[in-house]
């Protein structure tokens, strides 16, 4: 897949109940930055057409994060599963031929590892 066929959409609206914090779980940090920041910024060297961040719980605090990164955000208002935060981005998306689709709680998600997926 050459440069530019493809958009990025970033899975952040999950409140993360399980870990029993009031904080999102994409804005826990590990190693210095949010979770979802990691997943941004490892997208970055990418050069998809756009990045798209799906937030939900705590949108606004999710948005300062990642918009200055160059992502725009959609809501998913409810948050009925993952599923329905494709379909949601999918709406926003612009002319790009395929998505790929990453949760924005996985900060061990290296560059290299998705060059090898979209190639």
């Amino acid at each position: 897949m050459s440069n530019h066929d493809f958009s990025v959409i970033v899975l952040a609206a999950g409140k993360g109940t399980r870990l029993k914090s009031s904080l999102a779980k994409v804005l826990h940090s590990a190693g210095g930055r949010t979770l979802v920041e990691q997943i941004v910024r490892a997208c970055e060297p990418l050069k998809a057409r756009e990045t798209i961040v799906v937030v939900g719980h705590q949108a606004e605090q999710v948005a300062r994060v990642v918009e200055p990164l160059g992502a725009t955000t959609v809501l998913q208002q409810p948050q009925n599963g993952t599923g329905h935060a494709v379909q949601v981005a999918r709406r926003a998306l612009g002319r790009a031929k395929f998505a790929l689709v990453l949760p924005g709680d996985a900060p061990l998600i290296r560059t290299e590892a998705l060059k090898a997926l979209i190639a």
